[in-house]
């Protein structure tokens, strides 16, 4: 995928639509002309990080293929930006959820503002990573929020629904997962989590106290991200989280 190209989705050649993409491409993007429809969509959605969809009054029949692109950004974790009437917007949302969309821009459109956006998101693998931690021990929580907190931005939640609570309007970039907790425990919490598409493509890194073979073979039957042994002290925890990141990032270059 390329950063610096943008699929610009719009039905029929208007004018507003034509400023947007020469906007654009004056400030050196490489802008491809995509229909809403499923078949388009598909051709173009690997060619680019970022994807502009132009609303109108056609969201209703192109529902499918709306459906798709909120799949299809979600899944490939890519960038898409709406544009459109208040009213073109929620009708919009009523199809797809907010969380799909990185910015909404209301009309009249100063095409300066979205580039400003565009760009600024840009810079977001430079901004701290997000760690959601959910962990029933309050001392633990305490420790690893003192010990990652100096390079990543931690939150701490100590039950699986207070997880889904904040999931439900943010996105971290990495859950730690308690393997062991009361009421809904760790298993039980990756599946409610896994279950959701807007959440499903978050990694889990379980967290456990138990260092044996069959404590270990129960972890990784569930196929989650990784595990951390709670007895990591805290240098050898951030390294292990550090590599984490770094790893994930060579794996999507």
């Amino acid at each position: 995928m390329d950063d610096n190209t943008v699929v610009l989705i719009s039905r029929g050649s208007m004018f507003l639509v034509n400023n947007v993409r020469d906007k654009l491409t004056e400030s050196g993007y490489d802008v491809l002309d995509a229909a809403p429809t499923v078949e388009e969509l598909s051709e173009y959605r690997h060619e680019a990080t970022n994807f502009i969809l132009y609303l109108g009054d056609y969201i209703e029949e192109c529902k499918n293929a709306i459906i798709f692109l909120k799949d299809s950004v979600i899944e490939d974790e890519t960038n898409l930006y709406v544009i459109g009437s208040p009213d073109e917007i929620n009708q919009f949302y009523k199809i797809a959820p907010k969380s799909c969309v990185r910015k909404a821009l209301t009309r009249p459109l100063n095409v300066k503002d979205l580039i400003a956006v565009m760009e600024d998101d840009s810079l977001e693998a430079d901004r701290k990573k997000t760690i959601l931690v959910i962990d029933d021990d309050a001392t633990y929580l305490r420790s690893i929020h003192d010990w990652l907190s100096g390079k990543y931005q931690v939150v701490m939640v100590n039950s699986g629904m207070n997880a889904l609570t904040y999931l439900a309007s943010h996105k971290p970039d990495l859950i730690l997962l308690d393997y062991s907790m009361p009421v809904a425990d760790g298993p039980m919490v990756m599946e409610m989590i896994r279950s959701d598409l807007n959440l499903a493509k978050i990694p889990i890194i379980f967290l456990t106290g138990k260092s044996d073979r069959e404590s270990v073979s129960k972890v990784l039957e569930l196929r989650p991200a990784g595990y951390l042994l709670k007895t990591l002290n805290p240098y050898q925890l951030v390294k292990s989280v550090d590599h984490f990141f770094e790893k994930r990032k060579l794996e999507q270059v």
